[in-house]
């Protein structure tokens, strides 16, 4: 059975229950947390209670009508994730050698071809790394942990040969363990308000996969302090699923040196991220 609230300005979160629960409960408890989330997103206060007393309704905060569908199947939802690091990628730059690769790992490296053009290839559990065949630089990705990655480029690359490691881009994957609105406009209003920028929806089409994507940008504030040369995280792409899986991809254009750990300084911003969305869902 799914129940879905609709507020007076035009916002639907959606809960599924069994057909034998108590849908009058569920409503009721349902109606309540939509109108107290879109008060505080309205006030700019964080959910929950005041002291002041009850907070006051934000406009288009109060529910205007409940749809109860019987006979749709409740899908199988997951406890709440929060975001980890699940792909890491950047950029190895480093002098243009006869040999490249430390001794023991030339046998495993593979040459490929495709429209990109001609690479050699060395696979690892850590990340995944792809040199050109000018062998100034190599490109990585698939990896979880900027420390990992250190680590086999230690492994895989002879001494001298490289002289910078820079990161371009952290994806970040969660579960808001609820099934998410496509008519949610509440989560693009909780996100500027949470990160005073501008959020940008993406171009919607019927058969995409993602119940809302947002481009986050134009930030007042940088989101992490980085080294000085070190570019700055331009922007922040935030796809969610109708099952609730959230993926949130942050980007550094210009690179940010490995040294920082672009990873783990990132993981409280998407942290920020997760709670700001999950509060209006």
């Amino acid at each position: 059975m799914k129940i879905a609230v609709v507020t007076a300005g035009g916002d639907t979160v959606i809960r599924f229950c069994a057909e034998d629960a108590d849908v009058l409960a569920e409503v009721s408890l349902l109606s309540r947390r939509v109108v107290e989330g879109r008060a505080a997103l309205g006030a700019g206060a964080p959910l929950g209670p005041s002291p002041e007393g009850p907070l006051a309704a934000a406009p288009g905060a109060e529910v205007a009508r409940v749809v109860i569908s019987v006979g749709e199947r409740a899908p199988r939802i997951k406890a709440p994730e929060a975001p980890r690091c699940t792909n890491l990628c950047g950029k190895v730059a480093h002098y243009p050698n006869t040999e490249i690769y430390q001794q023991g790992v030339r046998p495993y490296v593979r040459r490929t071809k495709s429209l990109f053009g001609a690479f050699t290839c060395v696979y690892t559990k850590h990340a995944n790394f792809h040199t050109g065949s000018a062998r100034s630089s190599t490109l990585f990705r698939g990896g979880t942990s900027t420390e990992r990655i250190k680590h086999a480029i230690a492994h895989i690359f002879a001494d001298c040969v490289v002289h910078s490691v820079l990161v371009h881009n952290c994806v970040f994957t969660g579960n808001l363990g609820v099934p998410v609105s496509r008519s949610n406009g509440a989560v693009q209003r909780s996100l500027e308000a949470a990160f005073e920028c501008h959020a940008q929806p993406l171009m919607e089409i019927d058969e995409q996969m993602f119940a809302v994507s947002l481009l986050l940008k134009d930030f007042r504030a940088p989101l992490v302090e980085v080294a000085p040369g070190d570019s700055p995280v331009a922007s922040v792409r935030v796809n969610i699923c109708r099952t609730g899986v959230l993926n949130i991809f942050i980007a550094a254009p210009g690179g940010v040196d490995a040294r920082t750990h672009l990873d783990e300084t990132l993981l409280p911003v998407a942290h920020r991220l997760f709670a700001a969305i999950a509060r209006v869902v």
